[in-house]
């Protein structure tokens, strides 16, 4: 079956179908949105990276990388970033005690997220112990097409299992970012 011959009932028409949502298409478009882009479905990559968090350095590169395969499959990507603390700097101190209900807040961000911007599914790239749970959370509320990626540093194992259920173009795309 072609593509052309699927139907999809996109949560994004929300947003930009029909004369009420003129000034939705107009913010769209300044970001370089087409008309061609209105009839694609608007795929959410949510990210948890954060330049004080280790194990989430790596994350820009494979939400590039994902961006380039979401546009490649016939999408259009959008990132959008949360808070992602990480329990090994809080260690010692008070802000340790901010770690485990950070992953109340993360969950929160991400289902506002997506439900505020319609997106018709999401990619979610996460890591760490207290992140993953989170971003799992964050899908029980939501009822959209999801594939995550754990996207811990590591072999390349590791990287293929964190990249299961992706489309094979971000798939492969993700092992060659992580790789570098």
């Amino acid at each position: 079956m072609k593509r052309k011959d699927l139907e999809m009932n996109k949560r994004s028409d929300l947003v930009i179908q029909g004369d009420a949502r003129a000034a939705n298409r107009a913010l769209l478009r300044s970001l370089g949105l087409t008309n061609e882009d209105f009839e694609k479905p608007f795929i959410g990559v949510i990210n948890t990276w954060s330049e004080i968090n280790p194990g989430h350095v790596h994350l820009r590169t494979l939400a590039e990388a994902a961006k380039q395969g979401i546009r490649a499959g016939g999408g259009v990507p959008f990132e959008v970033n949360t808070i992602a603390l990480c329990d090994g700097i809080a260690q010692g101190h008070e802000g340790m005690k901010r770690i485990l209900p950070s992953r109340n807040l993360i969950a929160d961000s991400i289902e506002l997220a997506v439900d505020a911007n319609r997106f018709d599914a999401i990619l979610l790239l996460a890591s760490c112990d207290k992140i993953v749970p989170a971003c799992w959370m964050a899908l029980a509320r939501l009822d959209i097409p999801a594939p995550r990626a754990e996207a811990m540093p590591g072999s390349e194992s590791s990287r293929a299992r964190h990249s299961a259920g992706a489309r094979p173009g971000v798939r492969a795309a993700s092992w060659r970012a992580a790789s570098r």
